[in-house]
């Protein structure tokens, strides 16, 4: 069951990653929700439907607004669309490393069946 300085090494700094996730992420959380928050009250041209549906109808929005928000939505959408490229790049990294630890698991669990085996 003799693992590796390599593997150690490896397992340590998932261990130290997973510890530390939840507080990153529900920092991440909050600051997002911050964000969406912020922008819903001071800008809700950019966030709020609602509010660019009724300004539209009440014709309140400025002709330069508009060019604007259409110049900017395909700008917005790539960026969407180059977020989700992101997220399914680092899905593929996550579940490499994870084809790594089931074959560091595997490994261990041979070598102990080996040793039960010849004793």
């Amino acid at each position: 069951m003799a693992l590796s300085a390599q593997e150690k090494s490896f397992i340590e700094k998932r261990i130290k990653f997973a510890r530390s996730w939840p507080i990153a992420g529900l920092i991440m959380i909050l600051v997002l929700a911050i964000l969406g928050l912020w922008l819903f009250w001071s800008r809700p041209l950019l966030i709020n439907p609602w509010f660019v549906l009724s300004q539209l109808k009440a014709e309140a929005v400025s002709e330069s607004t508009l060019i604007l928000m259409a110049a900017i939505l395909p700008v917005s959408m790539l960026m969407c669309i180059g977020l989700v490229v992101v997220f399914i790049l680092l899905g593929f990294s996550v579940f490499s490393k994870e084809r790594k630890y089931i074959s560091i698991i595997h490994r261990l669990i041979s070598e102990q069946t080996e040793k039960s085996d010849l004793q």
